[in-house]
């Protein structure tokens, strides 16, 4: 790659870009949510918990139902990891994580669609979409 002025100005802008999303209140709330996240005595003692049982299941997991408490070290992961998902802190965490990723992926869609119509964007979460593999790739000059 050559680089030039525009490459520099470029860079100058993206640096401005990225300036501006972290002065954004989406930002500013995402910074707060996890630092209370991260700082509550209870969601570390969840998260604890969690990995504990995550780790004496995938110790077993390998070898499926054969394994006598399969089942109720599967059932016993997966009830922690509600606990923790549910919990207060961690549920508005989430929530300010996903807004912030919204805001990113506007922010990528409309980079995109002003180079060119043809540019695919990937956007969204596709844990909640359904349906099809790349369907979250948009194709800019459908909309």
């Amino acid at each position: 790659m050559i680089i030039t002025e525009n490459y520099f100005e470029l860079m100058d802008n993206v640096e401005l870009l990225c300036k501006s999303v972290k002065n954004s209140t989406s930002y500013q709330n995402y910074i707060e949510k996890k630092q209370k996240m991260n700082e509550n005595k209870e969601v570390q003692q969840l998260k604890n918990d969690f990995l504990q049982a995550r780790e004496k299941f995938d110790q077993i997991k390998d070898y499926g139902t054969q394994v006598p408490d399969f089942r109720t070290l599967q059932m016993e992961a997966q009830r922690k990891k509600r606990e923790l998902d549910l919990h207060e802190c961690v549920a508005a965490f989430r929530f300010a994580e996903t807004e912030l990723q919204a805001m990113l992926d506007e922010i990528s869609e409309k980079i995109a669609q002003n180079i060119s119509s043809e540019i695919q964007v990937e956007a969204g979460n596709p844990f909640f979409d359904k349906g099809e593999r790349h369907k979250n790739c948009v194709r800019l000059h459908n909309r």
